[in-house]
């Protein structure tokens, strides 16, 4: 009986399961600050499982979803910045330094005035992402049937990728002046300095990173080819101590800029791209060797979190105060700003003051950026929203660097409220079309895995936390070197590039949703 009665009540869904026990600790956090009189924290606490909860039932809204569509990483981002961090601001002494990096002097009562928007944006985007249904045919475009790698063009490709991308990197150490005199100072966050123009004045050297990520691409080239091939009976070969040598120096090879630039999250990214290219080449559907991989890359993304944030404070501090392991993970991890910003556009809400709004001006910022401000002094650079959100938002000097705004925080400054809710039902939206489009090539058409993989992260994490043109600008340098690279590869013969119709939707890995 009591089996039966459990049955009955309990989710036939994990993510149901969680969706719910989400929206009752929300509701939990609520009843506990009413019998403690502490409604201010408990408030931010509730909303924080709030987001979390919205996100989840849209996932389980659909029948059944894969593990890199990408409202999974977007969950997981509201999980991160929105749900722990919430927790995190609310917990916190007022006066302690991260609790005021993040918020400034504002209380968890103040806060949540404004944060409360940010679960209702959560769930406009979700309803954009369960309402888009078309897909674009992109396997009929020439440079999507280029399937056929040929083993000698690859690996000159793919060298000519990795060449080009150790001279960029050479440029930035010589440009940015590191030293490797000490350990301290080798991992901070790298500009160029253009004081001998006049002024306090900085560049943040895109172009050479972006030919220093070539080293990326050819990692992901490489990799991808040598992750899809079969023997006679399909299944996946292999790789040998030669390859596995070669790719290993290429990821240590890859990750040289962004140790050197304190780039967290562009180190966990690199890995993030390998496995869901090896999920879909070399692992559909099998759920426990999924699973020993996503423990793996979690321990990998913590230790990157916690390892490379003492060390930039090594950096900029000189020293680093010893604390517990718990404080020093939350610090280093919730209070880095990284991930689902809720907290900033609650604060960018609440002091925008009569600012004027931009009317959608910023979105567009990332079509000036092919052109060279040396032709265009005054071009708009697609880091002044970061700039802007620092500098005037936080009333913070500006000098290497801003803070994103996310796509919330942009939409208000943008559009005010109505882009709050209008702005991420769009980028809902659009993240379905990129996935419905992609779907049916999964792990069938080498180019289209390749492409979706270098891009999920994008479209995935950092649609929540940077702005929009910074967003765009990163997309197009992912996917432009890949389209030149697959131009030169060879055309598949008749029937091996099969029509998207013609193939069955084969998600990496199936979780279920609602039942049908």
């Amino acid at each position: 009986m009591t089996q039966r009665v459990l049955r009955t009540l309990m989710p036939s869904s994990p993510i149901l399961l969680l969706a719910a026990v989400s929206a009752g600790l929300a509701i939990v956090s609520l009843l506990f600050g009413a019998l403690l009189s502490d409604l201010g924290s408990s408030e931010l606490v509730a909303i924080g499982w709030s987001m979390f909860a919205v996100i989840c039932f849209a996932v389980w809204a659909r029948k059944s979803f894969d593990v890199f569509e990408p409202i999974v990483p977007m969950a997981i981002s509201t999980f991160i910045g929105g749900t722990l961090r919430s927790m995190y601001i609310a917990w916190s002494p007022r006066d302690y330094s991260v609790v005021q990096f993040l918020v400034g002097d504002m209380t968890p009562s103040q806060l949540a005035q404004y944060e409360f928007m940010v679960p209702i944006a959560l769930a406009s985007m979700a309803l954009g992402y369960l309402a888009w249904r078309g897909r674009v045919p992109i396997e009929r475009l020439p440079v999507m049937r280029n399937t056929q790698w040929p083993a000698a063009r690859t690996l000159l490709i793919a060298g000519t990728y990795a060449l080009l991308g150790m001279i960029g990197v050479y440029i930035l150490i010589k440009s940015t002046g590191i030293s490797f005199a000490g350990l301290a100072g080798l991992s901070a966050k790298r500009t160029i300095d253009l004081s001998s123009q006049g002024g306090d004045q900085y560049a943040h050297a895109g172009y050479l990173r972006w030919l220093a990520a070539c080293l990326r691409v050819s990692l992901l080239l490489l990799y991808m080819a040598w992750a899809s091939r079969k023997d006679a009976d399909g299944n996946p070969k292999p790789f040998g101590p030669f390859r596995a040598i070669v790719l290993v120096g290429l990821l240590l090879a890859c990750m040289v800029w962004p140790v050197l630039s304190s780039s967290r999250t562009a180190v966990i990214e690199i890995v993030f791209n390998l496995m869901v290219i090896y999920v879909y080449a070399r692992n559909r559907g099998n759920f426990g060797r999924f699973f020993r991989i996503c423990m793996t890359v979690l321990v990998f993304a913590l230790v990157v979190l916690v390892g490379m944030g003492l060390w930039r404070n090594l950096s900029q501090r000189g020293t680093v105060t010893p604390a517990p392991f718990l404080q020093t993970f939350a610090d280093q991890s919730l209070g880095s700003g990284n991930f689902l910003p809720a907290e900033r556009a609650a604060f960018i809400m609440a002091n925008y003051g009569d600012r004027p709004y931009r009317y959608g001006s910023s979105y567009l910022v990332w079509l000036t950026m092919p052109i060279p401000k040396s032709l265009w002094p005054d071009r708009p650079d697609i880091s002044e929203m970061d700039d802007f959100v620092k500098g005037q938002i936080y009333g913070r000097d500006v000098i290497q660097g801003g803070y994103p705004p996310g796509m919330i925080g942009e939409a208000y400054i943008n559009f005010g409220y109505f882009g709050v809710l209008f702005i991420p039902f769009l980028l809902g939206a659009l993240q379905r079309f990129v996935y419905v489009t992609f779907r049916p090539l999964l792990g069938v058409n080498r180019n289209a895995t390749l492409l979706y993989a270098a891009i999920l992260w994008e479209i995935g994490f950092q649609v929540a936390d940077l702005n929009i043109s910074l967003l765009m600008a990163n997309v197009i340098t992912t996917v432009l070197p890949l389209l030149l690279a697959f131009a030169f590869m060879k055309k598949a013969p008749a029937g091996l590039a099969a029509p998207a119709a013609a193939v069955a939707p084969l998600p990496a890995l199936a979780i279920k949703g609602r039942p049908a």
